[in-house]
């Protein structure tokens, strides 16, 4: 019952963002924040949700909310660093580009995820926190993203074009890399790849394509509300956007089952954002 009950919290959740980022871009156009916060929002759902769900295992609510009030302060300041230090290709200001605060990212939220296998070894193996092959899963992540990401760039880029090499893609590349690893891409992945593939395929008995199949479908409701902050071109850049989002979920959910652990997942998914960027950013 506890592990439906949290499923459905994932779900609405998830639903209730996406309505979010949909009508952000659409009620604020001219805004420049208007196009990262969806993103940040987003971010930040994806770390409260597995954060409380473990405080809650070992305390009540009085005490786990004491614990989680200084995690929500980094996780908001590394949140409001990423808007700020947003280069112009997100955030389509040119007076935005403070790239020195985009490395603050992940140096705010990665002690975070320390202080959470340090404090619950148990529960956050379980979410798939192992350090256990870690060089193998690091290759075999990169590989993974760098050939949908390569292959996104052949196939899309026919179409749509890809960007020129300049210092401003540079920044955008590193400001990019930052944000993924320091919130978005490690969020999702903690949300998606661990905390609800626990509940649905972790302990369970039975075939884990149904469950395997359901992550990767509320997964991609995420990137249904994302997509207006992409500066896509027509319905083909919807369609490619969408189509490898989709892709990645599966991608991602498949080395979280074959390796057992997030972390292929994780640069999977942070080397393929890096390269799409050049893309659907542009």
């Amino acid at each position: 019952m506890r592990r439906l009950r949290l499923w459905r919290a994932i779900e609405i959740v998830v639903a209730l963002m996406s309505l979010v980022a949909l009508t952000v871009p659409l009620l604020f156009p001219s805004w420049p924040g208007a196009r990262i916060l969806p993103f940040a929002l987003f971010s930040l759902a994806f770390w409260i949700l597995p954060i409380w769900t473990l405080l809650r295992t070992q305390m009540t609510v009085g005490p786990a909310l004491l614990r989680i009030l200084p995690i929500l302060g980094l996780l908001l300041a590394a949140m409001l660093i990423a808007i700020i230090s947003a280069p112009a290709a997100v955030t389509g200001n040119e007076g935005q580009n403070i790239l020195i605060l985009s490395a603050m990212i992940p140096a705010l939220t990665w002690p975070v995820l320390a202080w959470l296998v340090r404090r619950f070894p148990t529960r956050t193996r379980a979410l798939g926190f192992t350090t256990m092959g870690w060089p193998a899963n690091l290759v075999i992540g990169a590989a993974a993203g760098a050939a949908l990401g390569l292959h996104l760039l052949f196939s899309a880029g026919l179409t749509m074009g890809l960007a020129q090499p300049s210092a401003a893609m540079l920044t955008l590349l590193v400001w990019t890399l930052c944000f993924q690893a320091g919130l978005l891409a490690v969020g999702e992945e903690i949300l998606f790849r661990g905390l609800a593939y626990d509940l649905l395929i972790g302990s369970q008995p039975g075939n884990p394509i149904v469950p395997g199949l359901r992550i990767v479908l509320l997964n991609s409701i995420v990137y249904l509300g994302l997509w207006p902050s992409f500066n896509l071109q027509g319905v083909s850049g919807v369609f490619w956007f969408l189509a490898y989002s989709v892709v990645l979920a599966l991608l991602t959910t498949y080395l979280r089952y074959r390796q057992r652990s997030l972390l292929p997942g994780m640069v999977c998914r942070i080397v393929f954002a890096t390269l799409a960027i050049l893309i659907f950013a542009t």
